[in-house]
């Protein structure tokens, strides 16, 4: 089967190449660890989240203990109408308006996060070049050198994502699932347009939504795993690579039967 050959030569990959995918996930890992905490720290400085919702939880239970009220929606009413309860809300929303009025704290946090998609990128290329082994470990940053396609490439694809799911939450999956070959097109073909690399997906996608949906239900017990406490920190490290691998081969899969030649690995070409 062509799922089982995909994730068995990833796994070998993650294992044997190099750069050892391994490592370059754990580096990714950490770099957005840091990425993520720095985030924190800036949403700390003007939001206290925990403070402000732990004192309105508090003034809701005393609220609730020395009510007498006989129905809910007169309880709610209470609650909501309470002073204490309404100054904490009311702090919890001046410090969100006092962070969203701050433009260097704004720009701080969407650059942030925009770095952190960049290098998300980046561990994609890094997948790619794997699978036919040319990756080194430059190639996480290799997203910031065609930004503007990617950022492009954001906005279309969100856009006609989005516009499918008007039409129900299922076309909407569909539509995400025909695109997803357009990533990959962008970064190896420069030649290409972002549109045209987004055209070329949809076809090479058709009468293979199914078939990539299926090896995505594969990982669904790898993906809860790395959810546990502690031991997911461990297990992305591994299901990262194996992930990201196993979907540049399925691509290089499609490439070669819809353009009628290969460049993979020797046991894909084998399928």
């Amino acid at each position: 089967m062509l799922r089982l050959q995909l994730k068995a030569e990833a796994k070998r990959l993650v294992t044997s190449a190099k750069p050892s995918p391994l490592l370059m996930t754990l580096i990714y890992v950490g770099i957005t660890l840091v990425i993520s905490l720095l985030l924190t720290a800036i949403l700390k400085l003007y939001i206290s989240v925990d403070g402000y919702t732990d004192e309105i939880q508090s003034s809701m239970q005393d609220v609730v203990r020395s009510s007498d009220v006989a129905s809910y929606d007169e309880l709610v009413d209470e609650i909501y109408s309470d002073p204490v309860v309404k100054a904490n809300i009311q702090k919890l929303v001046d410090s969100y308006i006092s962070y969203l009025t701050n433009p260097v704290a704004v720009l701080l946090t969407l650059a942030l996060m925009f770095i952190s998609g960049i290098l998300g990128i980046g561990f994609t290329v890094f997948s790619l070049n794997t699978t036919n082994g040319t990756s080194s470990f430059s190639d996480i940053l290799g997203g910031f050198s065609f930004i503007l396609r990617l950022i492009l490439y954001w906005i279309l694809t969100s856009i006609f994502v989005f516009l499918w799911s008007l039409l129900f939450v299922i076309p909407g999956i569909i539509a995400s699932y025909r695109y997803r070959m357009a990533l990959y097109l962008i970064i190896e073909h420069p030649e290409m347009s972002v549109l045209e690399c987004i055209r070329e997906s949809s076809r090479m996608m058709k009468g293979h939504k199914a078939e990539l949906f299926i090896m995505d239900l594969s990982f669904i017990g790898w993906f809860l795993l790395t959810g546990l406490p502690y031991v997911g920190y461990a297990a992305q490290i591994w299901v990262m690579p194996y992930y990201e691998i196993t979907n540049a081969l399925y691509y290089r899969y499609l490439y070669g039967i819809t353009h009628r030649e290969y460049y993979g690995s020797p046991e894909v070409n084998a399928a």
